[in-house]
């Protein structure tokens, strides 16, 4: 069985911790959420895997206006929906896989064949809560597992 890794990160605000790289080590791709903060972040993921970044609404600079405010695409059986605000969770009639970011708190919900995916923040999580990012794999057989990695 073939599977496929995705790491996942949001709200970077400017700082990507070094511990993202060992996290995301042997990633296919990488989706950042938004609320980047600056460009070379998204240059620094690059030197890791293939990067899909959508704007956030801290975004302003004009490297961030190149960037969609959704991103939506298929990937192994998969309709994914890349926002940085929440939105309503969508219900398809095939696996679609919603990413945000905005809240900064981490959080994988499944509801029917809907999966959510908040990464949390990677540099400014709130209160005493650790940074975190996220990890997906996708299997060949439109499986896909999720979960919150704290560091």
């Amino acid at each position: 069985m073939t599977v496929y890794k995705i790491g996942i990160i949001s709200d970077t605000h400017g700082v990507l911790p070094a511990k993202v790289f060992e996290l995301f080590d042997n990633v296919d791709r990488i989706i950042h959420a938004g609320d980047i903060g600056h460009e070379r972040i998204l240059r620094q993921l690059h030197f890791i895997a293939p990067v899909d970044a959508v704007r956030g609404n801290m975004d302003m600079s004009p490297f961030a206006e190149k960037l969609p405010e959704r991103l939506d695409f298929h990937l192994d059986g998969f309709d994914f929906i890349v926002t940085h605000i929440p939105g309503h969770l969508f219900t398809a009639d095939k696996p679609t896989i919603q990413i945000n970011g905005h809240t900064h708190r981490p959080c994988v919900r499944q509801k029917d064949q809907c999966m959510t995916i908040n990464p949390g923040s990677a540099s400014r999580p709130p209160g005493s809560s650790p940074p975190s990012v996220a990890m997906l794999v996708l299997a060949k057989t439109a499986e896909a597992h999720a979960e919150i990695l704290y560091f």
